[in-house]
């Protein structure tokens, strides 16, 4: 990996890391920006995707750098879910 690969790279793990922590604490912001970045990801991960996991065609399929960008969406999105869920139950049993 080169230095200019590097410099977008690292900062885009960070930023993914931090939008998906803060995402499963329940901000819908942060969820979104997760959910960009990850894209971000799929596009940006093409100079260093290992091998091909599932080709679609002669052009395209998934990779293994591509899982990464996957498991940030789906992460994000279930911690999500999962706190707006614990927050409904909590509002819920202080409602009774």
């Amino acid at each position: 990996m080169d230095l200019g690969l590097a410099v977008l790279v690292l900062p885009l793990l960070v930023a993914l890391a931090i939008t998906t922590v803060r995402s499963a604490a329940g901000d819908a912001v942060m969820l979104v920006a997760a959910l960009c970045l990850a894209v971000v990801w799929l596009r940006v991960d093409s100079l260093f995707e290992g091998p091909v996991l599932v080709r679609f065609s002669e052009d395209h399929g998934l990779v293994v750098a591509d899982l990464f960008g996957l498991a940030v969406a789906v992460a994000a999105g279930a911690g999500w879910l999962l706190a707006h869920r614990r927050r409904a139950v909590a509002l819920d049993s202080s409602l009774r």
